[in-house]
């Protein structure tokens, strides 16, 4: 994919080699101290300069009253100051050279007519002196490949990984990581706010040059360049996934998302028919868009509509190849070298077909016995494996070394949330684990889409 020299010129945005923290405070509780915190204890490499005009040292760290009492270059400006002051501070830093500034302050368009001057002030700023700005009204950026986490709410250890997520609610780029933290491994995320300058399509075709990020998730409550952002979607999705949420979708929600984040959100059937044109995986709901993220993340996409599906409830089994067949996956039709194993391997009492029903006698061994066997049937090219939660425990150390032949299994805990712990083990193992098997269908449905349209590439 070709990138346009803007958006390549972003990278130092992304990995910036100094940053300066405009409003970090030693005060506990304040934005400016959760920010500045988050920069320090995730053991940034670069420069880093703490602006307060009232503290000599911020947290540790040598502190400037002013921005222009920094001799370096300054590659990024974080700024947490009261909306009024911005403009000031922006003019600062745009006449020391500043590239790229990140504003997480709140007050601007989201609250009405004067926050909207105050944007308007700094859009003449910028334009003059050809600065970028991320928000305002955003909650910063992460880039774990550069150990660079400026979140306002403070953040606890994060591992490198390979998924992008893009965001106009700061909750999406914080306040779900201390949960998926623990399943799923985050290399950027970056909230755009009000974009005023730097926009959602913009962080979508720098992402999806990275070649850290593998997969990238989006939550949308407008888009502000209809046909590029189509265009650059279509490129992205050649080679990596996008899965997007659109917020807004009705008149109560455009009202409310106007009022979060300026936004002026579109009708939703549009939106729905940008998404299905451009390739992107349109997801219903935040949980809907992290089911999806983490079987993306996980595990390798399917390449056939067969699905072999193994149950202890036929009840499951039933539903299950329901959801299949209306979501575009049908039943894989087992050889009969691979029912003559499957003979050898259930109870007698056990009809030896697709779904597989094991009944209340399922045991881990049996279920990894089938699993290694079908993974070599050609027509199978998926699983899904129904476990019970009172005895969950006991597939982790059994699952941990499956011989799946390169097909994706994924994982239906029904009551799984009476025995998270365990499911967290199976995640950490690779397998996505859901609470009804019916969703995990519609995932899996979802990756076969994805499939077939990157063969027609």
């Amino acid at each position: 994919m070709i990138i346009s020299p803007s958006v390549a010129a972003l990278k130092e945005l992304f990995y910036p080699r100094s940053i300066a923290v405009i409003g970090a405070t030693n005060t506990q509780g304040k934005l400016g101290y959760n920010v500045f915190k988050n920069i320090v204890s995730h053991d940034y490499t670069g420069k880093l300069y703490p602006v307060n005009p009232k503290a000599d040292y911020v947290q540790g760290v040598k502190a400037y009253k002013d921005i222009n009492d920094i001799q370096d270059d300054i590659d990024e400006a974080v700024i947490i100051v009261p909306a009024a002051q911005t403009p000031g501070v922006i003019r600062q830093c745009c006449e020391k050279g500043v590239k790229f500034i990140v504003n997480e302050a709140a007050g601007f368009s989201e609250i009405g007519a004067e926050g909207k001057a105050i944007e308007m002030e700094i859009r003449q700023i910028l334009d003059k002196y050809r600065c970028r700005m991320l928000g305002p009204n955003c909650s910063g950026l992460i880039n774990t490949h550069h150990n660079l986490v400026e979140s306002l709410g403070v953040v606890g250890s994060l591992e490198k990984g390979n998924i992008g997520l893009i965001t106009q609610a700061g909750v999406y780029a914080s306040g779900m990581l201390w949960g998926f933290r623990q399943i799923m491994k985050f290399g950027i995320i970056v909230t755009v706010g009000n974009k005023m300058d730097i926009n959602e399509t913009d962080i979508l075709e720098y992402v999806g040059n990275d070649d850290n990020i593998g997969l990238i998730c989006m939550y949308l409550e407008d888009i502000k360049a209809g046909r590029r952002f189509i265009d650059v979607a279509r490129e992205v999705t050649r080679t990596k996934p996008v899965i997007a949420l659109k917020g807004g979708r009705t008149d109560i929600g455009k009202k409310t998302a106007a009022s979060h984040t300026a936004s002026l959100a579109g009708n939703a059937e549009v939106y729905k028919a940008a998404f299905k044109q451009s390739g992107i995986i349109n997801a219903q709901d935040y949980r809907d868009m992290f089911n999806l993220c983490k079987a993306f993340h996980k595990q390798p996409l399917p390449k056939g509509p067969g699905i072999m599906i193994i149950t202890y409830t036929g009840a499951m089994g039933v539903t299950s190849t329901d959801t299949a067949y209306e979501n575009g996956l049908r039943l894989a039709e087992l050889s009969e070298d691979s029912l003559s194993k499957l003979r050898t391997i259930i109870p007698p009492f056990v009809t030896a077909k697709n779904p597989t029903d094991l009944s209340f006698d399922q045991t881990p061994e049996q279920v990894a016995e089938i699993v290694n066997t079908c993974a070599l049937d050609k027509d199978v090219s998926s699983f899904i494996v129904v476990l019970q939660a009172e005895i969950t425990e006991k597939y982790v150390e059994r699952f941990n070394n499956l011989q799946l032949n390169g097909k994706p299994l994924l994982i239906s805990i029904p009551g799984r949330n009476f025995v998270a712990p365990v499911g967290i083990k199976l995640e950490q193992l690779g397998y996505p684990v859901y609470d009804a098997p019916e969703t995990a269908v519609k995932v899996l449905s979802k990756m076969y889409w994805f499939y077939n349209r990157m063969s027609l590439q």
